[in-house]
């Protein structure tokens, strides 16, 4: 009995930080991966790059999509993603795929995060969040506008495909 009164408060402890967090600085909340299991080669290719050359592609997402039908992405090219959530509601980039296919180097917005092991991260209404990173497996990759990438059946969590992004030579 004493372990699970401890384990439920724990468990509430932290649902109300995780509310904490996401009414105060939805900015970029990050969701971080369970395993652990990031692109393990992405000092190989993140090193050295001058990111003032990097290829930066804007892209807005109004109404849950993408304001193009995909982006398109080289692979190997050092690239600087721009997403501009114009909606007025949050939106979550929930890309666990196109993640684990890139080198990542850097996600930013309200926070910056140093080559971060994420499947995710929220954008705030109106706010930006940057993407330095170097595609290193070419592919169609599905992002979600998904709020918990956790729990339960996706179909009933996610609120549907933000676009498509291809990496090709």
């Amino acid at each position: 009995m004493r372990m699970v009164r401890s384990l439920l408060t724990v468990a509430a402890a932290a649902g109300i930080a995780a509310c904490a967090t996401e009414d105060v600085a939805y900015d970029l909340v990050q969701y971080t991966r369970i395993d652990g299991i990031c692109f393990a080669d992405a000092p190989k290719h993140l090193d050295g790059v001058n990111w003032s050359k990097a290829k930066v592609v804007n892209v807005d997402i109004k109404d849950g999509r993408f304001s193009t039908y995909g982006v398109d992405l080289k692979l190997g090219q050092p690239t600087i993603l721009r997403l501009a959530n114009k909606d007025d509601t949050q939106r979550t980039f929930g890309a666990e795929e196109f993640l684990r296919a890139v080198a990542l180097e850097q996600v930013s917005g309200g926070a910056t995060a140093t080559r971060p092991c994420i499947v995710g991260f929220g954008i705030g209404a109106g706010k930006t969040a940057e993407l330095r990173l170097v595609p290193v497996k070419e592919g169609w990759y599905y992002p979600e506008d998904i709020l918990v990438h956790y729990f339960g059946p996706r179909e009933m969590l996610s609120w549907g495909g933000l676009g498509i992004i291809t990496v090709s030579r």
